[in-house]
């Protein structure tokens, strides 16, 4: 994962604070250490050496701007450089930091509160794994997706025809899942599939992965904060009214 480029100064983005989620990571420019292996550096000046392949291991910190928490972030990773040519077509390098292991990790969204602390746990966990291995990423958000679930007390088996019990797939869980608002299963559908893809192949694509993080946090949004269902009862009572709730209240006369 790129977290930033620009000839050779390291510039990430700020990235929320994992503790009080207020804050934002600042990059600690004197915390910054680079190594380069004595294999890499036994290249140089060879024939067919470049320095887009020298192996370069770096880390760095982050630090949460709020005074109240100053949370300290572990990053490391490497450095990585790539061959690019100005507008006068001279070559020149850019930098980049390839992350691979972030503790503790920013969150990639927003966990609503009220969230039950089993499928919060299987949130965070991903967030850690997003930079390492995307597989395994999507992975843990579809075993925070089987907790939610189980808050939500939807059964892991049903009773067959022939009078025995069944384990039920999480497709099957997801089906029987009551919402008051069911479009939220489609959402849920969406997060399984991007899931299995994760569990069976080991590699999603990390706009898809995105995606699904996305979706899976309006759903967790619509159960436990219900902004969206509240805006659409009152979407759907403007509408049964044809606005007419909206007109302004004439002016109480009182009596003299």
């Amino acid at each position: 994962m790129v977290v930033s480029n620009s000839g050779g100064t390291i510039f990430p983005p700020e990235f929320p604070c994992p503790r009080c989620q207020n804050g934002r990571l600042g990059f600690k420019s004197s915390s910054l250490v680079r190594h380069e292996p004595q294999y890499s550096k036994d290249h140089h000046g060879g024939e067919e050496w470049h320095p887009i392949d020298d192996v370069v291991r770096a880390s760095f910190w982050m630090q949460c701007n709020q005074k109240h928490c100053g949370e300290v972030i572990s990053v490391s990773g490497s450095m990585e450089m790539e061959q690019v040519y100005d507008t006068e077509g001279n070559v020149d390098f850019d930098t980049y930091f390839l992350v691979e292991h972030m503790v503790p990790a920013p969150p990639i969204i927003v966990i609503p509160k009220g969230v039950p602390k089993a499928v919060k746990r299987e949130l965070q966990l991903s967030f850690e794994l997003f930079w390492l291995d995307h597989g395994a990423c999507v992975n843990r958000l579809r075993v925070s997706l089987e907790r939610l679930l189980d808050e939500l007390k939807v059964p892991k088996k049903a009773k067959t025809t022939k009078g025995k019990f069944e384990d039920l797939t999480l497709h099957k869980r997801i089906e029987k899942a009551k919402l008051d608002d069911d479009g939220i299963k489609e959402f849920l559908m969406a997060v399984k599939w991007v899931g299995n893809i994760g569990t069976h192949d080991g590699e999603v694509d990390v706009d898809f992965l995105l995606n699904t993080y996305a979706l899976y946090e309006a759903a967790l949004e619509d159960i436990y904060d219900k902004k969206r269902s509240k805006l659409l009862r009152i979407a759907a009572d403007i509408n049964k009214k044809k606005g007419a709730v909206a007109r302004k209240a004439p002016p109480v006369r009182r009596k003299r």
